[in-house]
C-alpha cells in the first residue's frame, strides 16, 4: 500500500497550483481521483467568487446610473410641498 501524502493547501488555506508531476503520480488511482476533483472544485470557486465580484461592481454601476437619473427626475419633477397640496385641495373645494 502506498502511504504517499500530498499538502494540497498553502498556509493560508487555499489550494496549491504549483504540483510537480512525481507528485502527482506518487498518489493511488483513488487518491489521484479524489485530487483532481479537489483541484476542479477549488478552481470552481474561484470562478464563482469572481462572478460575485463582477456582480458587485456591474449592480454599483447600475447604481450610480439609477442615482443619476432618480436625482436628475426630482430636480425636474419637485415633490409638492404641504403648502401647495393644501392650496389645490382648497381650490378643488371651491369648486
Amino acid at each position: 500500500m502506498n502511504a504517499h501524502t500530498l499538502e494540497v493547501f498553502t498556509k493560508f488555506g487555499s489550494v496549491r497550483r504549483d504540483f510537480a508531476a512525481e507528485e502527482i503520480d506518487g498518489l493511488t488511482p483513488e487518491r489521484k481521483a479524489r485530487f483532481f476533483a479537489l483541484v476542479e472544485a477549488a478552481k470552481d470557486s474561484e470562478d464563482a467568487e469572481a462572478e460575485v465580484e463582477n456582480a458587485r461592481a456591474d449592480k454599483a454601476a447600475c447604481k450610480k446610473t439609477f442615482d443619476a437619473a432618480q436625482a436628475e427626475h426630482l430636480r425636474l419633477h419637485p415633490p409638492a410641498t404641504f403648502h401647495e397640496e393644501w392650496k389645490r385641495l382648497i381650490a378643488r373645494s371651491k369648486e
